[in-house]
């Protein structure tokens, strides 16, 4: 009795800073209906500047902890204005604003990272010691110990909660949240400031979440510049548990969230079970040149002048042959997220997907001896097979949850490669009678001395492959029904499309080309692991069709190869490199929202740029 009692405390202080961290996703998705993937870099701030605070000026925890929350907030108005403001005039797709978010993300954590190496000589830093009172308090006779920083996280958080309820439900101005997050138009017409209540929901929730990862640098002691990704799944999974949108909700979703998982953790190893119960969560609410032909001659001479000509003209930007590949399998991810949001599927499900084909084709060439042709076909075979079981009740979902769902099944792929040697010893261990270990795909550890099959040519032609049958889908009657059930689901199924069958069959292409490009992929690195297939590989696969744009099927490939080079091409910036990297993609998407290949969309930027000159 007494450890469960233990496990409950730690539970709820853990508890409790999720349930800080969701609410900010809940009050800005309320308000906006946007997921905003930048608030685990809000999060880090928090920790960042109280870490700053106290460590360097020397303040109070009391006196740091508000100052860092007021920090956390005006940072999280300045995202605002830069990333959500200019989209939101011109009317973008909440896809865009999203994957605005991310831009930002990735350029405050990148800026985190300067300013640690500037500050402390490294990306780690540590909270002075004795802050808290760290004694534990001992109850009585029995075993169980209140440590006091876990007690304060409990109070602060209820407190924290408890105010913004009464906010939100009793104050004019909480009324006038209200009435935005119900209908922003109808708030204009009462005169209500909608802009001025876009930003007050951005310091709360700012505020939050600035407040959340102080209190969870005091727990763990350390911060680093990636110390949101830690707690970014969680906070999606906390409120879709507590419902999407909800305040209330999200507080409920984040305190159970931990004791939940203390359970999954029955069947799930220690070490993965945060991502294991995440996914089952989001699923149910929401340089060799072998070659497979033998060797380099098999490709012919026209061919390899044609690739080394390509590599010539690559190599002045500090794009190599490997590069080059890298950004061909890139192309191959993009297309295979361009078929379900042409279709307008917001499914996250590629890197999933990708892993599904990268281990079954490895298995087949690696185990079984067998060329790359048959692990491409297994790896696409099975991922379609796979996509049919998960679409026919995921595809039901829409817009944000058809996301998180997907997400969901992403890392519940992910946690069931990391475990599968050890269920397949169970099983055989039932069979047997006697203890049996596998060791087949090492967990975590991955498959190692992959055989590098995958050549430059291999990649070129399942690109031009693919590029020819994109083009004739837009021209048949299939393409046609795809746009139409993008623009309008409801009015292509009275005109006679079979959406379900649709919708399907596009998930199941994608799921096909995600598992090629797996395939590709880990006959090039020669190691596969489950961590390059999880959430920040779904997230980089958007950013390939958003970047390049959607309205082609050219958008998603110059996306994906122009994300690959550019971190190479930009190598002389050094330690800047990030940072530039993360403004670019913030000024496409938000001064490009169609992408860099939309006609339509660079004339109007170039017409704007000349009425700007003109009038200067």
């Amino acid at each position: 009795m007494d450890t469960i009692i233990q496990q409950t405390i730690n539970a709820l202080s853990l508890g409790a800073i999720y349930a800080l961290f969701a609410l900010g996703y809940a009050l800005v998705f309320s308000i906006l209906g946007v997921l905003n993937l930048a608030h685990s870099a809000i999060f880090m701030s928090g920790a960042f500047f109280g870490l700053l605070l106290i460590e360097r000026l020397g303040l109070s925890l009391w006196i740091a902890f508000p100052l860092a929350m007021i920090g956390s907030g005006l940072l999280a108005v300045a995202l605002e204005f830069v990333a959500f403001k200019p989209l939101r005039r011109r009317g973008a797709a909440r896809l865009s604003q999203l994957i605005s978010s991310i831009g930002a993300a990735i350029l405050i954590v990148n800026i985190a990272q300067l300013l640690f190496v500037q500050i402390y000589g490294a990306t780690e830093a540590y909270f002075p010691q004795g802050l808290v009172p760290d004694q534990a308090i001992v109850l009585g006779s029995s075993n169980i110990r209140i440590v006091p920083i876990r007690m304060i996280i409990i109070v602060i958080a209820l407190v924290m909660m408890v105010l913004l309820q009464a906010f939100v439900t009793r104050t004019r101005t909480g009324m006038h949240m209200r009435t935005v997050a119900f209908n922003q138009r109808t708030a204009a017409l009462l005169g209500i400031n909608v802009g001025r209540i876009y930003n007050l929901t951005f310091f709360l929730a700012g505020a939050l979440g600035g407040a959340a990862g102080m209190l969870y640098g005091l727990v763990f002691l350390n911060v680093t510049p990636f110390v949101g990704d830690d707690v970014a799944l969680v906070g999606l999974t906390a409120i879709v548990l507590g419902g999407l949108g909800s305040v209330n909700g999200a507080v409920a979703g984040g305190s159970s969230w931990r004791g939940c998982k203390r359970r999954a953790r029955r069947w799930a190893a220690a070490a993965t079970g945060t991502r294991w119960f995440s996914g089952c969560c989001s699923c149910c609410c929401s340089c060799g040149r072998r070659g497979c032909s033998g060797n380099r001659k098999a490709r012919g001479h026209k061919m390899d002048a044609l690739i080394d000509a390509l590599i010539s003209v690559l190599k002045p930007l500090g794009i190599s042959e490997s590069i080059f590949q890298f950004m061909l399998v890139n192309a191959i991810l993009g297309v295979s997220i361009y078929l379900t949001l042409y279709a307008g599927m917001f499914s996250l499900a590629n890197a999933g997907f990708m892993a599904i084909g990268a281990y079954f084709g490895v298995s087949m060439t690696r185990f079984l001896g067998q060329p790359l042709e048959v692990g491409i076909l297994v790896g696409m075979v099975v991922a379609a097979l796979i996509a049919i079981v998960i679409g026919l009740p995921v595809l039901r979902l829409k817009d944000i949850y058809l996301a998180i769902a997907t997400i969901g099944f992403g890392e519940v792929v992910m946690i069931l490669i990391l475990n599968f040697d050890e269920i397949a010893s169970s099983v055989a261990t039932l069979i047997e009678g006697d203890r049996v270990r596998i060791r087949l795909i090492e967990g975590a550890r991955g498959i190692k001395n992959i055989p590098k099959l995958t050549e430059t040519w291999h990649l070129l032609a399942f690109l031009a492959l693919l590029m020819f049958l994109l083009w004739r889908l837009h021209r048949s009657r299939f393409g046609r029904s795809m746009a139409a059930i993008r623009e309008d689901e409801r009015a292509a199924a009275n005109m006679g499309v079979n959406v379900v069958y649709v919708k399907n069959v596009v998930f199941i292409l994608s799921a096909m080309i995600a598992a090629s490009a797996g395939v590709f992929s880990a006959h090039l690195t020669r190691i596969i692991t489950p961590g390059a297939y999880g959430f920040d590989k779904a997230v980089d696969i958007l950013s390939f069709a958003v970047l390049g744009g959607t309205s082609t099927w050219a958008g998603p490939i110059v996306g994906g190869m122009a994300l690959t080079a550019l971190p190479e091409t930009l190598r002389f910036l050094k330690e800047l490199r990030g940072v530039f990297i993360g403004i670019v993609l913030l000024m496409v998407i938000v001064y490009l929202p169609g992408g860099l290949v939309n006609p339509s969309g660079l004339r109007r930027f170039v017409r704007g740029l000349r009425r700007g000159a003109g009038a200067a």
